[in-house]
C-alpha cells in the first residue's frame, strides 16, 4: 500500500483529498503545516508528499529544503500542489529539481488522483525497463538509464502543467531565456534519439510521449521569440 502525506493549511482541502485517496486504497497522513510535516515525515515514511506552498510559518519551498537536508527526497516523491503560478524564479530555486510534479489549484479530485496514479505507474514502468537494461548492459548503465528517464519524465510533467494553462508571455523574461530553453530541449531530444538506437520498442513508445511534449514546448518558445 502506497503512503501519501498531504500538507496544506486549509483543512477542508486536506480532508477532501484524504477522503479521495483513502477510497482508492492509499494510506494517508494529514498535516496542516510545514512544521507538522517535518515532525511526522520520518515516522510515516511516505512514498509521496503533496505539498502546498503558501502556508503560514514555513512555506512549501522551505519545507522542501528541509526535506532535502533530511534525505527524504531520495526515496519520496514530492509534488507541489498550490494555487501559486510557477515562475522563472521558482525554477531557479536550489531544490526545484527534487520535485516530480507541479500541480496548480484549482484542480478536480479526479484530475489529481489521475496524476498521482500516473506518477506511480510511470515509476513502475521505468524501474521495470531499467531492470531489463541492467540485465543486458550492467547495473551501472541501467542506473544511469533510469536516472535519465526519471529526469525526463519529471520535466515532461512540469512542461505539461505550463502548457495546459494560458501562459503569459512574461513567463519568459527575455529572448535569451527562450533561446536557452530551446537549446536545453534540443539536448534532451538528441539524448533520446541516441537511446532509441540501443533499446527495445518499449523505449521508443516512452520516448514518443516525451518527444511530443518537448516539441510542443519548442513551438511555444519559438512563438515567443517571433513575438519579441
Amino acid at each position: 500500500m502506497q503512503r501519501i502525506m498531504i500538507v496544506d493549511d486549509d483543512k477542508d482541502i486536506v480532508n477532501l483529498i484524504d477522503e479521495a485517496l483513502s477510497a482508492m486504497g492509499y494510506q494517508t497522513e494529514k498535516t496542516y503545516s510545514g512544521k507538522e510535516c517535518l515532525e511526522k515525515v520520518e515516522k510515516f515514511q511516505p512514498d509521496m508528499i503533496l505539498l502546498d506552498i503558501m502556508m503560514p510559518g514555513m512555506d512549501g519551498w522551505k519545507v522542501l529544503e528541509e526535506l532535502e537536508k533530511k534525505g527524504i527526497t531520495e526515496k519520496t516523491k514530492v509534488v507541489m500542489l498550490t494555487a501559486k503560478t510557477l515562475t522563472p524564479d521558482d525554477t531557479k530555486r536550489k531544490y526545484f529539481g527534487q520535485l516530480v510534479h507541479y500541480l496548480q489549484k484549482p484542480i478536480s479530485i479526479d484530475e489529481l488522483t489521475e496524476e498521482i496514479a500516473n506518477i506511480f505507474q510511470e515509476e513502475k514502468n521505468i524501474q521495470k525497463e531499467s531492470k531489463k537494461v541492467s540485465q543486458i548492459l550492467g547495473k551501472e548503465f541501467g542506473g544511469s538509464y533510469q536516472e535519465l528517464l526519471d529526469n525526463a519524465a519529471r520535466r515532461r510533467r512540469i512542461f505539461s502543467t505550463l502548457l495546459s494553462n494560458p501562459i503569459p508571455i512574461e513567463i519568459i523574461e527575455n529572448p535569451e531565456g527562450a533561446t536557452s530553453l530551446i537549446q536545453s530541449i534540443e539536448k534532451i531530444e538528441k539524448e533520446l534519439h541516441r537511446l532509441k538506437g540501443y533499446f527495445n520498442p518499449m523505449v521508443h513508445f516512452f520516448c514518443f510521449g516525451i518527444e511530443k511534449e518537448l516539441e510542443r514546448m519548442k513551438t511555444f518558445l519559438n512563438y515567443i521569440l517571433k513575438e519579441e
